[in-house]
């Protein structure tokens, strides 16, 4: 379809402008399914999460899931992909338990589903295990590694050679390393992620890339590996920036980490972060109350959990 092809190229505010009207016309079909209905209201959720529009998304899924339980069954795989978007969304707009809470029951329906025994079903549980890793990094990174270490154990057994889902496990098993300042154990994933990763075609200006060149710089600065800190996290922000929306969160949040990791001294690398990130970002404003002190980078310096 268009909207996907739109998607593939990374252009998400024209797959969302074309998933809207989409929206708008179906509804002056009646022989459009209800079904399809659902799917292209889960469609338009999804380009706003990737736009940033996580209020707007928010409005949206959570009727959303409810309808899709109601007329598709709660296990149901769009179902339950609509499930997980949402608590991924209530967790960029700052609703953390609740994130949690709608994940846990999310794995505990994919383990349900599970039972069957099915090669794919046991990779939706993974890939479940994986998203609440990602949701408890910030508030509990022992319990996220405990459920990363599950995703990247089965991922492995499945795919004998490197896929971006395979290594983005791995990326997500060493956030929670990284939290934790297991720092030898942190170099030790990201050097197979990163490693694996340039196997893969057009790795150079992927995203999961950067994701993983970022925690390396965080983990390299903690070592006081400056040098080699500041190239990551600079070829980082240059793929996010070429690769997705004008600032966009992704490429907002390398920006601050870059702020931070350049600062000259620690007493300025907060305040030079956060000028950053109300320029580029103002909407997501830096809330002080929310605050986590991680020491990733050997200050006492407190960052927003949400930057993690």
């Amino acid at each position: 379809s268009l909207t996907e092809a739109l998607i593939h190229q990374g252009k998400f505010k024209e797959a969302r402008d074309a998933t809207a009207e989409k929206v708008l016309r179906s509804a002056m079909v009646p022989t459009y399914s209800a079904s399809n209905r659902l799917v292209d209201r889960y469609t338009l959720a999804r380009m706003d999460y990737a736009l940033n529009r996580f209020d707007l998304a928010l409005i949206q899924l959570q009727p959303l899931v409810d309808e899709m339980t109601r007329h598709m069954g709660a296990l149901h795989p769009r179902t339950m992909n609509a499930r997980n978007l949402l608590a991924q969304t209530l967790h960029e707009a700052g609703f953390d338990e609740q994130a949690i809470e709608v994940q846990r029951a999310n794995l505990r329906m994919a383990y349900h589903i599970a039972q069957s025994n099915a090669p794919e079903d046991r990779e939706g549980v993974a890939m479940e295990e994986l998203v609440l890793a990602k949701l408890l990094l910030a508030s509990d990174p022992r319990a996220a590694e405990t459920h990363a270490i599950k995703g990247v154990e089965f991922m492995d057994g499945r795919y004998e050679r490197p896929t971006w889902l395979r290594e983005r496990a791995r990326w997500i098993l060493s956030e929670a390393l990284l939290l934790q300042r297991r720092l030898d154990e942190v170099d030790r994933q990201l050097s197979m992620a990163l490693n694996n990763m340039r196997a893969l075609p057009g790795y150079e200006a992927h995203t999961v890339y950067a994701d993983a060149l970022q925690s390396r710089a965080l983990a390299h600065t903690a070592q006081k590996r400056m040098t080699e800190g500041r190239e990551d996290i600079a070829a980082a922000c240059k793929i996010f920036a070429s690769q997705l929306p004008t600032r966009s969160l992704q490429s907002t949040r390398c920006q601050f980490y870059s702020a931070w990791i350049e600062a000259d001294n620690e007493s300025d690398a907060l305040a030079k972060g956060i000028e950053r990130w109300d320029a580029d970002l103002g909407d997501f404003h830096f809330d002080a109350s929310e605050r986590l002190s991680v020491d990733i980078i050997g200050t006492d310096t407190l960052v927003d959990s949400r930057l993690i």
